[in-house]
């Protein structure tokens, strides 16, 4: 009688261990879900949010007090520093929010780093997160031909990856199915433990 009473209780410690480990499992897979729900739904307010255009301004900046006071060698990036120190002041924004733009850049690198323009006339942009963007008046040729080559690859890119997305997007529907059916599973097999915890306190009385 005592041997018997005593792998019951061995018995009923390993089912109440199982069911604990069972719970936790449980509600850590519960949190998880939750925390992925909030951030998709951070994700989603972020992209929901657009971006406004503050103040637009054109500015014609000099540049050869600047670059005067550095040798030869250097004047390109004093220049470049001058640009950003003036339009930060003007549009009343930090220098590390201001963003040069590649052929605003280009335009006073021309004609190399010694020989570089004493003015540039340059539109600016304010977003409303405070964000500057320094953009050329008039682009050249050679940026309007680089558009249109980047929107043409872009869409030849989509309509490659439109097969692969909806083959993807099946593969994730399936993966969470089965996270679905495992989790019904394991409430399944914590409900069987406590049933069979029952039975065990029936055959004792």
């Amino acid at each position: 009688m005592a041997e018997e009473k005593k792998e019951n209780k061995g018995k009923e410690e390993k089912l109440e261990s199982e069911i604990k480990k069972d719970t936790k499992n449980l509600t850590e897979k519960a949190e998880k879900a939750k925390e992925k729900v909030k951030e998709k739904s951070a994700t989603e307010k972020k992209s929901k949010k657009e971006i406004k255009t503050v103040l637009e301004r054109v500015y014609n900046v000099p540049l050869r007090k600047a670059w005067l006071k550095v040798p030869r060698y250097r004047r390109a990036k004093k220049a470049v520093y001058a640009l950003r120190k003036f339009i930060a002041r003007h549009m009343k924004t930090d220098e590390e929010k201001v963003k040069v733009s590649k052929w605003v850049n280009e335009e006073i690198w021309k004609h190399g780093i010694k020989n570089v323009p004493h003015h540039i006339k340059v539109k600016t942009t304010k977003d409303s997160d405070g964000f500057v963007k320094i953009e050329v008046l008039e682009l050249p040729k050679k940026a309007i031909l680089e558009e249109k080559r980047k929107t043409e690859a872009f869409k030849k890119k989509e309509s490659k990856k439109s097969f692969m997305q909806k083959a993807k997007e099946g593969m994730k529907e399936m993966r969470e199915g089965k996270t679905e059916k495992e989790e019904v599973v394991d409430e399944k097999t914590a409900e069987t433990r406590k049933q069979e915890k029952e039975m065990l306190k029936l055959q004792k009385q």
